[in-house]
């Protein structure tokens, strides 16, 4: 039996855009093509009336997601349109529409050179410059919240998902998360905040490392699936790279990401950025 979509293929919503065929779901929400009322390409990401069962900040989380992306206009951020509602209620954001795939779909395929791992990572730099600026941690980033579009003569990154984002800024924060709640994915979570809840910028920088010791060596920073994975984390450093890996300029920039202090890691996205380029620099020598 199929399952009932949450919007309608066909159907309209305000402002003129036209729902095409679903071209993704995850656990609350469904991802439609579409086309606006000039015939652009888009893409619509409506949020299930289920969600509130199982997540009563699911909606809030929608609307703030929805609110950050927004306001974050920066070519390695997935541009954000408008947001909404049906008649019927369902929420949901119009969406540039990007042709590609995210990194978890060729992330462990085979090692990138240092110069490809590095071009993925200074965009990743770039976007969270942005967002820390503006006193948004992401919070969750990981290969699926990563997204790669194929352009010449290189790879154009565009970090998705701002769902569960913290912000800084105490006059615009709400609280959206059970006090002593751990947001993040295992494997790639800082370990203060792992241990102890801790959200910082510092956080989305320790995982940009991950991001990149995993495009270098196509394995996982650290093995294993869930708590086993997260307890190896918080256990200390990644399993060693290969010596090749290890000796390269890109590598100590990653390792310095990877410090589990985090007063050890660099203290800004902008630093880690300069560092990513002098990195680059070294290489080509």
């Amino acid at each position: 039996m199929q399952q009932e979509r949450i919007i309608r293929h066909g159907g309209i919503l305000p402002g003129g855009i036209i729902v095409g065929a679903m071209i993704g779901r995850g656990g609350f929400a469904e991802v439609y093509e579409g086309r606006d009322e000039k015939g652009n390409a888009v893409a619509i990401k409506a949020l299930s009336s289920e969600a509130a069962r199982y997540d009563e900040a699911a909606a809030e989380r929608f609307v703030q997601e929805a609110q950050v992306a927004l306001e974050l206009r920066h070519p390695n951020i997935v541009r954000t349109f408008t947001c909404g509602h049906t008649q019927a209620g369902v929420l949901f954001i119009v969406m540039e529409r990007l042709y590609g795939e995210t990194l978890a779909r060729r992330l462990y395929e085979r090692p990138r050179r240092a110069i490809q791992a590095a071009l993925l990572m200074a965009q990743i730099l770039a976007a969270l410059t942005e967002a820390h600026k503006a006193e948004i941690v992401h919070r969750d980033l990981k290969p699926s919240n990563v997204f790669l579009l194929p352009t010449e003569p290189t790879t154009t990154v565009k970090l998705l998902d701002f769902g569960f984002v913290k912000i800084l800024d105490p006059s615009r924060a709400r609280a959206l998360t059970m006090t002593g709640q751990r947001v993040g994915t295992p494997g790639y979570m800082a370990p203060e905040l792992l241990s102890q809840g801790i959200v910082s910028p510092l956080a989305d920088l320790y995982t940009v490392g991950v991001l990149g010791y995993e495009m270098m060596t196509a394995t996982p920073a650290f093995p294993g699936e869930g708590i086993e994975r997260a307890f190896k984390q918080m256990q200390g450093k990644p399993a060693k790279p290969p010596r090749e890996i290890a000796k390269s300029p890109l590598y100590k920039v990653i390792a310095k990401l990877l410090a589990r202090n985090p007063k050890k890691r660099y203290q800004s996205a902008e630093e880690a950025l300069a560092a990513v380029h002098d990195a680059v620099a070294k290489t080509r020598q």
